[in-house]
């Protein structure tokens, strides 16, 4: 049209304008070939698999039907199993009694609840099992998130053995004497003390 204007009239029409819509809508088709979605995703993706290889507790994650998908190196240090022989197991073979007679298997479901959405809002301790057989004491805790596949959990696992056998220890020196080993006067005071109460409430006696 322009061309045809510029050979029968003597002016020039200006078509920068249509030359942007031009470039505008070319543009627009390119973009909506591309998934940003999936490319945000992959990106997310890869620093959550950044930050998890580099945390030092264990980093489990696992899907709504309870099987593991990330198995990090912390969580590899503490339990002893390589990411290849845990992806894709249930999560709950981390828990020590399972599948022997012994303790309940550990309930995903009164751990990871509604309110575990909130990080860090479901807190819980279990007894796990290393590769070797040794029982140890875990802090869990637990949250949960939407993902592109489908609902996730991810519990944060620290080995808390130290800390109790600190705290026993603690304990320990509090309640008896470091020397002979027998039970110190606070520890009589306060066995006393509930006996005389149990004594009370049941109307009978306490003898020393």
């Amino acid at each position: 049209i322009a061309i045809l204007l510029q050979a029968k009239l003597p002016f020039v029409l200006d078509t920068s304008l249509l030359h942007v819509a031009v470039v505008v809508y070319l543009a627009a088709i390119a973009l909506d070939e591309i998934d940003f979605r999936g490319l945000l995703g992959r990106i997310a993706e890869n620093r959550f698999q950044r930050i998890a290889m580099s945390l030092g507790d264990g980093l489990v994650c696992f899907d709504q039907n309870h099987l593991i998908t990330v198995w990090n190196p912390g969580a590899a240090a503490i339990f002893g199993y390589d990411p290849a022989e845990m992806i894709g197991k249930p999560f709950e073979l981390l828990r020590a009694g399972n599948g022997d007679g012994g303790a309940r298997p550990l309930s995903i479901r009164d751990a990871v609840h509604p309110a575990s959405l909130l990080p860090g809002a479901s807190v819980m301790e279990f007894d796990g099992r290393r590769k070797n057989g040794e029982v140890f004491p875990i802090e869990a805790c637990f949250s949960g998130w939407q993902g592109t596949d489908g609902f996730q959990h991810g519990a944060i696992l620290r080995d808390i053995s130290v800390r109790k056998r600190e705290a026993e220890r603690v304990r320990y020196l509090a309640e008896y004497d470091s020397l002979t080993g027998l039970a110190n006067r606070n520890t009589l005071h306060a066995r006393l003390a509930e006996m005389i109460l149990v004594g009370e409430s049941q109307a009978s006696e306490v003898a020393l």
